[in-house]
């Protein structure tokens, strides 16, 4: 509204014509008009219409011009023909900042500075970053600057660098403070100060080790380790726990807490043991963990246990004792001990070109542990021999009966190379079974589908009422194995195992293992990287039905490099021999162990064994054998010998790792004995 008055009043009409001009017109309608004063009046009043918007604007300001005054009698004169009229803007922006909580890995801080309402000028905020428990350079980048709102923005982002380490924190927080506001508008700072938080994204583990440990270095030393920094204190309770080891006869029980002070990765446990003199087996007892303290630190303890494992130092290197023999008349070329196998105190050992009914019909002989009645102490044990067991069809050919046995319990197996079946020399299997000491034919086994030379019974294991049967010979050498399940005292066929893709002359199953639902196969020449470096495959069993598990290869494969030519299973770890062929630049040999991991529940390579003394055509590796806490392997050319009389290695555990402790040469001299061809360790002595 604007007023415009004369002095002094006339008696007479005067016209007077205004013309309005605004300064924003995006605010305004332009506006014009004709004032008449009529006589004796002295003022008129112009309205101008306000538009009200939410914007902050600045003061703004419309000019009222008048024009083209019309009087008759010329008595009026325009003293001040513009008059000004000023829009107070009556809205006020408030600036703030939002607080945040992130991640420690998600690279950057993020922040929203806003205005609440839209400002129609520039507007000008400094930042900067100030410590709190999270420090600059540490857990972010120090950052500052000046953030710039052109007309119309409400909102801007502050970017702040932040720094992922693998210390394990608690959240800690840092500022965004807001300053130096500038501006001509109505603006006016609501929130000047951010609040970052930093969740630390990391996670701590604590892991204890299992112990191997001869009890003659009377303590064992339990180490328990974090894997990451903590900042704080981390504690826990540990206690021993008897099993087959028992506090006070092997060891001192211990009781106690374990405390990490912050930056601490690792802490031991020592716990006294005691040397006892009678010649024990290995030992266990367990260390528990509980009650885990970690305060606001992220911290878990995956496995609560370590078991430790106390050798015996009453039992030292293998001596050598006697020699056993074969029973009844001897002949040359018998080949007594071709193929010994053991379970508990029985023994089984073929004798291919035995002379029975027939000159070179094969026999397969049986001897039992006498323990003298010591039977803690193994080492005045005998060998008594028990039974022959011979081919119920025997004929003038030989079958090579006896080339594979195998035993388990009560039940033996004997594999007669070239038996025959529905074709000659197709090989055959026989069982025998035991009762009160007597051994009594059972069942031969063969299989249709092998054809002479096929080599079925060529290798065996059995377990319980398994029986896995090798056939290397079947389609040109790819080989296969068979597997039989006996069910109220009869075997049947189950199933028929083959590599993945078979290929001629692999001699898949020339090497046989079971273990509880374990099968594993040696497929010696097949190729890979490279032609006929050798491969084994791994079955399981489940509901009845056996599956593929796992193929594995050499770490670190060769030509011709031999890897499953002997392979043996003992729970979560499998040896595989590997010795390349005569005159080849790996054929001193060597064998690779490998372990299963307990959660993916496969098998990778854990360590490469060779021989100490190992030369060019040693053949080391030619058969593996694990048993507890040693691992045997012959060397079928001892390096240091006379001619072939082979050796016999034998690798325990030390600081985690399988180190060679002994060599076994044949005890007599000569040549030519195949020492070692073949092994066999049950117990103690082997």
């Amino acid at each position: 509204m604007s007023a415009i008055w004369l002095a002094p009043a006339l008696n007479n009409l005067t016209v007077v014509r205004i013309k309005i001009y605004l300064t924003y017109t995006e605010s305004l309608p332009a506006l014009s008009g004709t004032l008449t004063f009529n006589a004796g009046e002295l003022t008129k009043t112009i309205h101008v219409s306000i538009v009200d918007t939410d914007n902050v604007e600045l003061t703004e300001t419309l000019q009222v011009q008048l024009s083209n005054l019309q009087d008759a009698d010329n008595q009026v004169i325009l003293s001040d023909p513009a008059g000004e009229i000023s829009i107070l803007d009556d809205d006020q922006a408030t600036l703030s900042i939002d607080d945040l909580t992130v991640n420690e890995n998600d690279g950057t801080a993020q922040l929203t500075v806003s205005l609440d309402q839209i400002v129609e000028t520039t507007v000008f905020v400094d930042y900067s970053t100030a410590d709190q428990t999270a420090i600059a350079g540490t857990d972010y980048q120090q950052t500052g600057g000046t953030l710039t709102f052109n007309p119309g923005e409400t909102t801007k982002t502050v970017t702040i660098n932040l720094i992922d380490n693998d210390q394990i924190e608690i959240d800690e927080t840092f500022l965004v403070n807001l300053s130096q506001l500038q501006t001509s508008a109505a603006v006016s700072i609501a929130d000047s100060q951010a609040i970052i938080t930093i969740q630390d994204n990391e996670q701590a583990t604590i892991s204890v080790q299992d112990v191997i440990v001869n009890e003659a270095a009377g303590k064992a030393l339990v180490t328990v380790s974090l894997d990451k920094a903590v900042d704080g204190p981390v504690s826990l309770d540990y206690s021993t726990l008897d099993q087959s080891a028992t506090a006070s006869s092997d060891y001192l029980a211990e009781t106690g807490t374990l405390t990490f002070t912050p930056g601490t990765l690792q802490q031991t446990i020592e716990i006294d043991l005691v040397n006892g003199d009678p010649v024990e087996l290995a030992e266990t007892f367990e260390v528990r963990f509980s009650n885990l303290q970690a305060g606001a630190w992220n911290v878990i303890l995956p496995d609560d246990r370590a078991t430790v494992t106390i050798k015996d130092d009453d039992l030292g290197d293998y001596e050598f004792k006697n020699k056993l023999y074969a029973e009844g008349t001897l002949h040359d070329s018998d080949r007594f001990g071709a193929d010994p196998e053991i379970d508990g105190d029985t023994l089984i050992t073929g004798a291919i070109h035995w002379h029975g009914t027939y000159p070179g019909e094969g026999a397969a002989l049986i001897y039992v542990r006498n323990d003298q009645g010591t039977p803690e102490y193994s080492g005045d044990d005998t060998w008594d021999y028990q039974a022959t067991l011979s081919p119920p069809d025997a004929d003038s050919n030989a079958d090579y009966f006896g080339w594979s046995v195998d035993i388990s319990g009560d039940t033996a197996v004997v594999g007669a190379l070239f038996g025959d079946g529905s074709a000659e020399n197709m090989g055959a299997v026989y069982v025998y079974t035991r009762s009160n000491g007597e051994w009594s034919f059972q069942q031969k086994l063969t299989v249709p589908d092998t054809i002479a030379n096929g080599y079925f019974g060529d290798t065996l294991a059995i377990e319980g009422d398994t029986l896995v049967v090798g056939a290397q010979g079947t389609d040109n050498y790819s080989g296969s194995a068979y597997i039989f399940q006996r069910e109220n005292g009869v075997w049947t066929k189950t199933a028929s195992l083959t590599a993945d893709s078979p290929e001629e002359n692999a001699r898949f199953a020339e090497e046989i293992e079971i273990d509880h639902s374990t099968i594993v196969i040696g497929a010696v020449s097949e190729s890979g990287t490279y032609s006929q470096s050798g491969a084994v495959y791994i079955y399981t069993e489940q509901a009845g039905t056996w599956t593929r598990l796992q193929k594995l290869t050499d770490p670190d494969p060769s030509i011709s490099g031999a890897f499953g030519n002997a392979v043996d299973i003992q729970g979560d770890l499998i040896l595989v021999g590997a010795t390349s062929a005569t005159d080849k630049p790996l054929s001193t040999g060597k064998a690779v162990l490998f372990q299963r991991d307990p959660d993916s529940g496969l098998w990778t390579s854990l360590q490469t064994l060779t021989a100490s003394d190992s030369a060019l055509n040693s053949l080391f590796g030619n058969e593996v054998e694990i048993h507890d806490q040693q691992i045997i392997i012959n060397s079928y050319n001892d390096p240091t010998g006379i001619g072939n009389t082979g050796a016999v290695y034998v690798f325990g555990v030390e600081n985690q790792t399988w180190v060679e402790q002994q060599k076994i040469s044949y005890p007599d001299s000569g040549t030519s004995s195949d020492f070692g061809r073949v092994l066999q360790s049950q117990t103690e002595p082997f």
